[in-house]
């Protein structure tokens, strides 16, 4: 049998399957592996490997279709073929263990693909050893799934962990090392760890300046990060100069990240007294974020939280207080209490407070949301 030119096709049939899933030709892939899949079944007595082979790109299919529920029940169709042939020890079922976890993750099941993930980096690192390109995406995806369950340090940690293998792998100057630095320094600015994460979001901006051509959208990125950073640090005249040139990026791409570089640079000006530029850069910004980012309620939260500080510089504390109030509970509720964003929140209620002479209330609320809420 394995000598027949049968196999042979039905091998051919998923690279060829696998080649257009990477040219982006997904209809195409997905009638190719579908063909080698009937194939495989009327060439093959039992389950085969290159059935799975086959299974596994159908799902990989669907997944790009946005049709997770169907490629989910194709991951664990073909798991339980890989676990039946291979046992649990193996590339393949670290495969489809790994594609599995990933529907699970489109469809907000990150608890569900916590444990699959981890499974197929044991394997993997198992079978092909710590510096090879499979185990280092298998742990970012680790990290991806730390990140959205919220559990921040342990994304930090597990991204920590992952840098030396990248760099090892793919040398200091390389695109996946650039976003592997890029998501630290990100994760540390998130938890309002500053003056960390800078040196990483430098780095980032550096290697994409050399691989990439001037005013790619990917620089964006990081310039967005840094002038967050620089803002951050009481360094607002270089953090203008990356809103900028971020600001200038985005809008001739049309980017979706135009609307929160617009609201980034309306907190600079307000910080730094412009408040007629603040105004203005909010009015650009909140059709933006309405647009993109629907859903992400907290973006136009912040936005209102932007402005309530500018009313306060402004002296206008009856208006500055509603908009601080309300925009509180949905900025904590994405980020936590230990969050950046919920902190420079409550921070601004606090001034708030305290410059129209009620420190009574800057008091409280030091003690609920600084301290209770952050235990």
């Amino acid at each position: 049998l394995n000598a027949s030119p049968g196999p042979k096709l039905v091998a051919s049939a998923n690279s060829l399957g696998a080649a257009l899933y990477l040219k982006g030709e997904y209809e195409a892939a997905e009638a190719t592996y579908r063909d080698a899949l009937d194939a495989a079944r009327n060439i093959y007595q039992e389950p085969h490997a290159d059935t799975t082979a086959a299974m596994n790109g159908i799902a990989d299919v669907l997944s790009q279709f946005e049709r997770d529920d169907e490629a989910e029940q194709v991951y664990r169709e073909a798991l339980a073929i890989d676990l039946d042939l291979h046992g649990d020890r193996h590339p393949d079922v670290a495969r489809t263990k790994a594609g599995l976890a990933t529907s699970l993750v489109y469809q907000g099941r990150m608890q569900e693909a916590e444990p699959l993930f981890r499974d197929a980096l044991d394997i993997r690192i198992e079978m092909l050893g710590d510096d090879h390109p499979l185990v280092a995406e298998t742990g970012n995806n680790l990290a991806s799934v730390y990140y959205f369950s919220g559990n921040l340090a342990a994304a930090e940690q597990q991204i920590r962990e992952l840098l030396p293998r990248y760099r090892r792998i793919y040398g200091d100057e390389h695109p996946e090392v650039s976003s592997i630095v890029n998501n630290l320094g990100r994760l540390l600015l998130e938890q309002g760890k500053l003056t960390e994460a800078e040196p990483h979001l430098r780095e980032a901006l550096s290697i994409d300046r050399k691989l990439k051509d001037p005013g790619h959208d990917d620089l964006a990125f990081p310039l967005n990060s840094l002038g967050i950073v620089l803002t951050g640090v009481d360094q607002p005249q270089e953090a203008e100069k990356f809103f900028l040139e971020a600001l200038e990026i985005t809008r001739a791409r049309e980017h979706r990240l135009q609307g929160p570089v617009l609201s980034n640079l309306s907190d600079l000006y307000c910080r730094t007294g412009r408040q007629e530029a603040a105004l203005d850069s909010m009015a650009a910004a909140e059709p933006l974020l309405r647009a993109d980012y629907e859903g992400e309620v907290w973006r136009t939260a912040y936005l209102r939280c932007v402005r309530g500080a500018c009313l306060t510089a402004a002296s206008n504390y009856a208006e500055a207080e509603p908009l601080l109030l309300e925009s509180l509970e949905p900025i904590e509720q994405r980020w936590g209490p230990k969050g950046l964003f919920t902190r420079n929140a409550v921070a601004r209620l606090i001034a708030l407070y305290e410059k129209s002479g009620a420190p009574d209330k800057a008091t409280a609320e030091v003690e609920v949301w600084a301290g209770e809420r952050a235990e």
